[in-house]
């Protein structure tokens, strides 16, 4: 590691050519500039870098400079060139490759040698970093790297959206935060920031297909957390997905104790309704898998009405067994040809873990997210709790109230099992340490 760096450092990787500079046209092709006249930044990226740098970024510059070796350029005005860059953008590492196509160096993207050199010199933490290009070498050496990319300007990737705003891409970036915004309750990661910073960042990740897709998300209350003690399974399950929203208030009064200051309540309704409404002029794509016969319909005429949202593209209603593998299989067909960017799941916790585990493989969707008895809340089939008896905690009275029969056995266990758990790891004083998954297995 060089002198200076703190450890751990996450990196905003840039390509050069097309994404800090302008490429020259010449003769309806576009290269790399040769002269000083012709070297140019892009407009908009010195606050692009800035705004990175203050959100904890380090910039770092991976190119290929073949030019040099076919005598195009010199090594001196592409130093020249860094140098601007150096004072113009205010980025002090540089990464370059400097051999031609056939030389078979591992330096040369798609190669990740570049990256993997700075990561090296410079502590940088691979997995919470980024990179910028503008090419399909660019993606492919930050898919190879571990690195999330990010696809600028109008070339065509095979699952990339183009980026073609400094601001809109800097607030897609800063929004990977959120995925690691995360506190453990009872051993389980629960996402640890706020409700609006999640909406946010699951709309701007849809929108532009960014990440890994069949990421799965769970709204998970104290229900889950209770039979994720008693399931080693569904505990890892859980830990598997990319969020797990707090779905009631305890779990939130529990990580604010752990110093969570900024968890909020993640109410998977609220969830659902926000996401519906944020991204309704986005044209991000829904559907909507759960319910009796017919309520997934209904929902979608209530995002239609209600939330203003038009993009339901498809809707299931599962039956009431066990789904074989060729169902899961077909039922992720349909989805994949509806083009639906996110898949809600509303069952029972865990049978709604399950059941958007295993349908992951079979869909291309960006998101498969569960949220429990949003689909009967938002159809008027079960009544919601008043907002000052969600703030106190209470909902799960005002439910059992409503549902007795359905719901005393699940309250009478899952209540005195959540508080109890907790207070024998504060009494074992294990309430605030991170455990692993042999913890609970053992």
């Amino acid at each position: 590691m060089l002198p200076g760096l703190k450890s751990n450092v996450n990196a905003l990787f840039l390509d050069r050519d097309g994404v800090v500079n302008e490429l020259v046209k010449q003769n309806g092709l576009y290269r790399s500039p040769r002269t000083a006249e012709e070297f140019r930044l892009i407009p908009g990226l010195v606050q692009f870098v800035r705004g990175l740098k203050n959100a904890g970024y380090l910039p770092v510059i991976v190119s290929n400079q073949p030019e040099i070796a076919r005598g195009l350029v010199t090594r001196e005005t592409v130093d020249s060139f860094h140098g601007r860059i150096e004072a113009e953008a205010d980025i002090h590492h540089f990464y370059v490759c400097y051999h031609d196509n056939d030389t078979g160096c591992d330096c040369r993207k798609p190669k990740p040698g570049l990256i993997f050199q700075a990561a090296a010199d410079l502590n940088i933490d691979l997995h919470n970093s980024v990179l910028v290009g503008d090419r399909e070498k660019d993606m492919m050496a930050a898919q190879s790297a571990g690195v999330q990319a990010f696809l600028w300007g109008n070339h065509s990737v095979q699952g990339y959206e183009n980026f073609n705003d400094f601001r809109e891409l800097a607030g897609t970036i800063v929004s990977l935060a959120t995925f690691n915004a995360k506190t453990e309750i009872l051993g389980v990661n629960l996402y640890s920031d706020s409700l609006s910073s999640a909406v946010a960042a699951v709309v701007q990740f849809a929108k532009h297909k960014v990440g890994k897709p069949n990421r799965c998300i769970s709204a998970t209350g104290a229900h889950g957390l209770v039979v994720s003690r008693s399931q080693p399974y569904f505990h890892q399950l859980l830990n598997s997905f990319c969020l797990n929203l707090p779905d009631g208030m305890p779990a939130v009064w529990l990580g604010k104790l752990k110093g969570a200051r900024k968890m909020q309540r993640c109410y998977g309704p609220v969830f659902f309704e926000l996401v519906m409404r944020y991204s309704a002029s986005t044209g991000i794509k829904h559907f909507l898998c759960g319910g009796k016969d017919g309520v997934a319909d209904e929902l979608r005429r209530v995002c239609e009405l209600k939330f203003s949202n038009v993009n339901c593209v498809g809707t299931f209603s599962p039956p009431f067994r066990q789904m074989s593998q060729q169902e899961f299989e077909s039922l992720g067909n349909r989805i994949t040809l509806s083009n639906a960017d996110i898949v809600w799941i509303g069952l029972s916790t865990p049978k709604q873990e399950f059941f958007a585990a295993t349908l992951a493989p079979y869909v291309t969707s960006r998101f498969i997210v569960t949220v429990g008895a949003a689909f009967d809340f938002h159809t008027g089939r079960v009544k919601q709790a008043p907002k000052v008896v969600q703030t106190l905690g209470m909902e799960w009275l005002f439910r059992l109230l409503m549902e007795p029969r359905r719901l005393w056995k699940r309250y009478f266990t899952i209540v005195p099992l959540f508080i109890y758990y907790n207070l024998i790891e504060l009494l074992n004083g294990q309430f605030f340490v991170t455990k692993t998954e042999e913890d609970y297995s053992a």
